[in-house]
């Protein structure tokens, strides 16, 4: 078996005879230097002591050139480990020996300071548009707005030329004449009874009427006084113009004695004419049967009470 140390570290490596490497021994504890004597012969080697706690591994040193390589001796027998001497020059590196086992790893060095951050990069490709999200519901409708003021009004446009006349429609049918314009005409109606002859002695009997084409319009009153006599039956009093046919009635107003009102109504069809109408009233005692107005009924007439009666018919 040969021994060969490798300077500077101390580290022996035991390589056996069939070029195998024997596990190293632990290194024992560095005595103290001695004095340096004279190399004495070499002895038998000792037995390695253990390995000591691996230290803290240094900082790297700049690497130095590398020298040229020296011969390789021959090796001698190892002999016992004397007091190191004072150490010598360095002589040339020899060959590298054969890699020994690594050792365990020391403990991580604390973390260095951050360094400085480097420069933005160029900017990459815009990204495909992804797709359109679906609709999302819609709000409800905010709160009605308060109306604007109502704005001014704008001049007035311009007049439009006036456009072409039309034609002239036929000549109508010639009319009544302007009778509606003017005042209505006085009649003094006619006054008789189923009985006897009516007087109007100190009485008035008046009328007024209006005809525009086929259309007559009159009023009559009659006023009784102290010596006015009404015949007997049912009065009749002639109309102004004579009717298309008796299907013609008017209202009829009674006052009596100036304080109490009657209501009645004249008609064509009681006597079936034309050219005059007779003046009835519902019967005080039966409210379904009419009866004629006459100088009793439906009160005795006396003086100042009145008759009074309008409407419109259509001329013969």
């Amino acid at each position: 078996m040969a021994v060969v140390k490798i300077q500077p570290r101390k580290k022996t490596v035991v390589v056996n005879g069939d070029g195998t490497i024997s596990a190293t021994g632990p290194t024992g504890p560095q005595g103290p230097q001695g004095e340096v004597g004279a190399t004495g012969s070499t002895g038998a080697a000792g037995v390695t002591g253990s390995a000591g706690a691996t230290g803290p591994t240094g900082a790297v040193g700049a690497t130095g050139p590398t020298g040229p390589q020296g011969l390789v001796g021959a090796t001698g027998s190892a002999g016992a480990d004397g007091q190191a001497g004072a150490a010598g020059s360095t002589g040339s590196t020899g060959p590298t020996g054969s890699t020994g086992l690594q050792g365990s790893t020391g403990p991580t060095g604390s973390q260095g300071n951050v360094g400085d951050t480097g420069p933005t990069g160029p900017t990459g490709s815009t990204g495909l548009v992804g797709p359109t999200g679906a609709n999302g519901n819609d709000g409800s409708t905010g709160a009605t707005g308060a109306q604007g003021a109502t704005g001014s009004v704008g001049a007035a446009g311009p007049t439009g030329a006036q456009g072409p006349q039309g034609v002239t429609g036929p000549t109508g049918p010639t009319g009544a004449g302007a009778s509606d314009l003017t005042a209505w005409a006085t009649y003094t109606p006619t006054w008789a009874s189923d009985s006897g002859t009516p007087s109007i002695g100190n009485g008035s009997i008046t009328g007024r009427y209006k005809q525009i084409g086929k259309t007559v319009f009159f009023n009559l009153k009659l006023t009784y006084g102290s010596t006015t006599t009404g015949g007997s039956g049912a009065w009749m009093f002639g109309l102004p113009v004579t009717a298309y046919d008796p299907n013609y009635q008017f209202a009829v107003s009674i006052l009596n004695n100036g304080a109490a009102w009657y209501g009645a109504i004249a008609n064509g069809n009681y006597k079936g004419s034309t050219s005059y109408f007779t003046v009835i009233h519902q019967n005080d005692t039966q409210t379904t049967v009419w009866g004629g107005v006459s100088s009793t009924a439906p009160f005795t007439f006396g003086t100042s009470d009145t008759l009074t009666v309008s409407g419109s018919y259509e001329a013969a």
